[in-house]
């Protein structure tokens, strides 16, 4: 087989096959030969059959697998015999197959190369690690947030006002201009009016801003009026800006109450004191911190490999990422409430965004390959295992939840290769740290 090299780009090439007779043949007796084995023709027995009897019957079909056994053997051979001038990224296209009536064959393949750069040294990045302290207020703002989970609620004595964590149910009616607020904009029927709606008052979101701290110190029976002006990033999006006028009236008041935290009340989470309780909540915080540090820091590690290491990029692999970023970004904004109309008028930028975004993801993971590759640094189950745990506790993953995503080939191939990623990372961050 004779093999052309026509460069297009330095990382775009197309090769050219040229395959002789004798080894298109070799090819198409073994396809031949393959078929024959498995025919069932009336007749004869299963694989007893003579050749030029399947060839007749089979004739499409030997000349379909001649076809796929050609070109894969035959890129297969191509990219061996080539792998010390061009290392291929992918087959962008099959562009040519033709046999000629002597029996030769001619093929061509449009493929992506791997590009070619040198891998930088530790010496050569600079990054500003991140070291979160851990303080007794943030252990004391955790168990207090722990402490108001445990919280329950009875009704409010009667001439009670309403005070800031209390529960209070609520009827309101919106109006802009005089006119019922649902009669001038569509879809905000639980923005414009509800009959019994529960608020926590000290709680920031609600569908009517503003209205819980306007609850603070009145009655049940109580009335008022208070004006709104809805935010420019309010998750409805037809009300953004818009002004509207509000009457409401208290219907219930529920009081928050406190458990003590006594053994007792500790006891199903398998503590015994509230001092063990800081304990563990120190414990769990810092864990989450050192995690977070750590991806914070190989992050800070990626960009600056990214920024110390300049190539061009696999064509449709660029493409293909773009676009996959693009489709999650407008998912994104739609769930957000964004309008078509609106994305329509972004979409360039947005475009722009996921193409950056792309470029980075694409050229971090061939920085790594090539660092993995040329260093053998390779995971082995240990290492892997304590990614998978590190993730769980990070992410709040369930054991059940892991275990239905193991069973997720893709998922898990995917889980491997940043975890191998943030170890080539992680070797560049070690020598920055000691070196810092």
């Amino acid at each position: 087989m004779n093999i052309d090299i026509e460069s297009l780009s330095t990382t775009r090439s197309v090769l050219a096959l040229s395959l002789t007779a004798e080894e298109v043949t070799e090819v198409r007796n073994a396809a031949v030969k393959d078929i024959v084995s498995k025919a069932s023709i009336p007749g004869f027995r299963k694989g007893k059959a003579p050749r030029s009897v399947v060839e007749q019957k089979f004739g499409n079909r030997i000349e379909e697998t001649l076809r796929d056994n050609l070109l894969r053997k035959s890129f297969q051979k191509a990219a061996e015999e080539k792998k010390d001038e061009l290392r291929i990224f992918e087959i962008v296209s099959q562009d040519e197959y033709n046999i000629a009536d002597d029996g030769t064959a001619s093929i061509k393949f449009t493929v992506d190369l791997f590009p070619k750069f040198d891998i930088p040294e530790s010496s050569a990045l600079k990054i500003e690690p991140v070291k979160t302290e851990l303080t007794d207020e943030m252990v004391e703002q955790q168990l207090k947030g722990f402490h108001n989970t445990l919280a329950t609620f009875k009704d409010a004595k009667p001439d009670s006002v309403v005070q800031d964590e209390d529960m209070v149910q609520v009827s309101y009616a919106g109006t802009v201009d005089g006119k019922p607020l649902e009669t001038v904009y569509e879809g905000v029927d639980s923005y414009a009016k509800s009959d019994e709606a529960w608020c926590s008052v000290g709680y920031e979101y609600f569908s009517v801003p503003g209205l819980p701290k306007a609850l603070v110190g009145k009655k049940e029976g109580d009335t008022g009026t208070l004006e709104v002006e809805f935010p420019a990033d309010f998750a409805k999006e037809a009300l953004r800006g818009v002004k509207a006028t509000y009457t409401f009236t208290i219907k219930k008041i529920r009081v928050r109450e406190l458990p003590e935290l006594t053994p007792e009340v500790l006891k199903p989470y398998n503590l015994e004191s509230v001092d063990a309780l800081r304990d563990r909540i120190r414990e769990n915080m810092k864990h989450q911190f050192e995690y977070e540090d750590r991806q914070k820091n190989l992050e800070a590690v990626a960009d600056a490999l990214c920024e110390a290491t300049a190539f061009d990029l696999p064509e449709a692999a660029l493409e293909r990422e773009t676009a996959q970023h693009l489709e999650r970004l407008l998912t994104y904004n739609m769930n957000k409430g964004v309008s078509k109309e609106n994305l329509s008028e972004e979409r360039d930028a947005l475009t722009e965004q996921a193409r950056k975004d792309a470029s980075r993801k694409l050229k971090l993971n061939i920085i790594a390959e090539q660092i993995c590759r040329t260093k053998k640094i390779v995971l082995d189950q240990e290492e892997f295992s304590s990614f998978i745990t590190d993730l769980m506790f990070a992410q709040h993953i369930s054991p059940d939840l892991m275990k239905n995503i193991s069973k997720n080939e893709g998922m898990m191939r995917n889980l491997y290769q940043t975890a191998l990623q943030q170890k080539v990372l992680a070797g560049y961050l070690t020598d920055l740290t000691k070196n810092a």
